[in-house]
């Protein structure tokens, strides 16, 4: 098994646009197997400029894949990251590819890219860095339960 490339592009774009908070993008792997009888799969960690993990994740076993070796060729599996999940920042993966789950790869730096801020109204008057690891857009909601003022 060899390492081909490791990218990061927008789900609806290529490598050169830019990745906003709101932006969903991929993490693609692409990887070169000569072993007709290997398992294969691939799992990374996400880390952010100050060296906090965000996530670990690997790849699920794909029902197709579950019970038969990975084919002869380049593969290429791919992680698809929603919008408004993380923050704006420098990410780091870290790459792991394993082969009948021991790992034969392992590339602490495999890509290095930046998520952009996005200046919008939902900031408020908010100006500063946004803290923490994660940065999602989570669904709310106000209600009135009574009308006027009761003392």
């Amino acid at each position: 098994v060899g390492l081909h490339r490791v990218g990061v592009c927008p789900e609806d774009g290529s490598s050169a646009d830019p990745i906003t908070i709101h932006t969903p993008f991929r993490i693609e792997f692409e990887y070169w197997n000569t072993d007709p009888t290997s398992h294969l799969s691939v799992s990374f960690g996400l880390y952010n400029e100050h060296d906090v993990l965000v996530f670990d994740i690997a790849s699920p076993f794909e029902p197709d894949w579950r019970e038969k070796p990975a084919p002869v060729g380049l593969l290429r599996t791919v992680c698809h990251i929603p919008g408004d999940l993380v923050n704006d920042g420098l990410y780091r993966i870290s790459l792991f590819i394993l082969q009948d789950q021991v790992p034969i790869i392992c590339e602490p730096e495999a890509l290095i890219f930046h998520v952009h801020d996005s200046p919008t109204i939902e900031r408020g008057g908010w100006y500063g860095k946004w803290p923490g690891a994660i940065r999602p857009m989570l669904p709310w909601e106000t209600n009135q339960l009574v009308q006027g003022i009761e003392h």
